[in-house]
């Protein structure tokens, strides 16, 4: 006699199994990769003392803690995401994103001066210059992280 129970266990087993994956994926490739790298790729890099120290301080991680700053990658991009997030599995897992550069949240949150007069000194130039406008960086004028965006691409994909 065949056992249909078993079979019917089996079949929603590998539904769940297949469904899973293809969330996971869709998830993983068709969000986050994308979003957390143009976070990333939109970074201010500075001037040449700076070199994109910030740009090269941001972390991911699955499940972990972020380890701080001890080595900055100053050519970070997608290809970094996609080495910390490809092939893992995502669903309930927490991922973790961060920056741990004490004026990050200066260039996120327009905290800069208003209405510099002098601005910062470029050793490289010998002269000031003026880096920001109305508070934000000129080169990330609406700061760097929009996580309305990132809620907003993961609905329009499982609408």
């Amino acid at each position: 006699m065949i056992d249909i129970e078993h079979q019917i266990k089996q079949m929603v087993a590998d539904t769940r199994k297949e469904a899973e994956r293809v969330v996971n994926k869709e998830v993983r490739d068709g969000v986050l990769i994308p979003h957390i790298s143009d976070i990333i790729e939109k970074t201010p890099v500075g001037v040449q003392s700076t070199e994109g120290t910030l740009r090269g301080s941001w972390e991911v991680s699955v499940n972990q803690s972020l380890k701080g700053i001890e080595k900055q990658n100053k050519r970070k991009g997608r290809s970094y995401v996609k080495g910390i997030l490809s092939g893992k599995s995502i669903l309930g897992k927490t991922i973790r994103f961060g920056n741990a550069r004490v004026y990050a949240h200066v260039v996120q949150e327009g905290r800069y001066k208003k209405n510099p007069r002098v601005g910062t000194y470029n050793k490289y130039i010998k002269a000031y210059e003026i880096r920001s406008r109305r508070g934000y960086s000129k080169q990330a004028p609406k700061g760097m992280v929009d996580l309305n965006k990132i809620r907003r691409a993961i609905e329009r994909r499982f609408r």
